[in-house]
């Protein structure tokens, strides 16, 4: 199946198709890209909570849009009949049926009763010099999902949990996260990383029931640093 291709300088400030992570033509170039649509979006069933399904990618996108429209956000667990749910509750059915149709989801109406809340104060740290982290924010940035960029200055307040729920590190090192790029090498401000003081930080952080969320190389040096029981299978 083919679609009309999309001239980029006729539309180049324009999100061409919402429901894929790009923005503006995005894939919409090419005909056989912009010939590969989604179901278009919908919702059944009755309620005044908006329920989306993890397994849809775009359901990260849905949650994003709702809380930005003010809207409450919670998680139910896979002990309930339809499987996991996120739950959005504060919306119209107009604000609801909105989100869906642009993101193509296929969604239920239903109840927020016993849901947990999910809180959304996330901290990406950021070296000065990192790839992996740059496509990690590119993602995040992608789904619309709201984070602050983390420098090692973060780390110098007296308690991360004051103003994060959650901090992740991208696939690094421990010399990229701890000692950084030495003084010498580079201009004073960019020279350095957390430190050992950083990571004790982060071991209160975690302590006090922050989570921290470790892609591929982080997860090594971060079982050592936090002194976590699990090891590298």
């Amino acid at each position: 199946m083919h679609g009309r291709a999309v001239d980029w300088r006729d539309a180049i400030d324009t999100d061409v198709s919402a429901f894929d992570s790009p923005a503006d033509v995005g894939f919409d170039t090419d005909p056989v890209a912009s010939g590969i649509v989604p179901l278009r979006g919908q919702i059944q069933g009755q309620g005044d909570a908006l329920l989306v399904n993890p397994e849809q990618n775009n359901s990260f996108r849905a949650l994003a849009r709702a809380r930005a429209m003010g809207a409450d956000v919670s998680f139910v667990g896979a002990t309930t009949a339809r499987g996991p749910r996120y739950v959005i509750d504060g919306l119209t059915p107009e604000q609801q049926q909105l989100i869906v149709s642009q993101l193509h989801l296929q969604a239920e109406r239903g109840s927020a009763a016993g849901s947990a809340p999910v809180t959304s104060r996330i901290g990406l740290f950021r070296p000065w010099s990192s790839m992996d982290e740059g496509w990690t924010r590119w993602v995040m940035e992608r789904f619309e999902i709201p984070f602050v960029s983390m420098r090692k200055e973060h780390f110098q307040v007296v308690d991360l949990r004051d103003d994060f729920d959650v901090i992740m590190f991208a696939s690094e090192s421990q010399r990229s996260v701890v000692n950084g790029t030495p003084a010498g090498r580079t201009r004073p401000e960019y020279a350095g990383g957390i430190g050992e003081e950083g990571l004790q930080k982060l071991d209160a952080f975690v302590r006090a029931g922050g989570t921290v969320v470790a892609l591929n190389g982080s997860c090594g040096f971060l079982i050592d640093a936090l002194k976590l029981p699990v090891k590298n299978a």
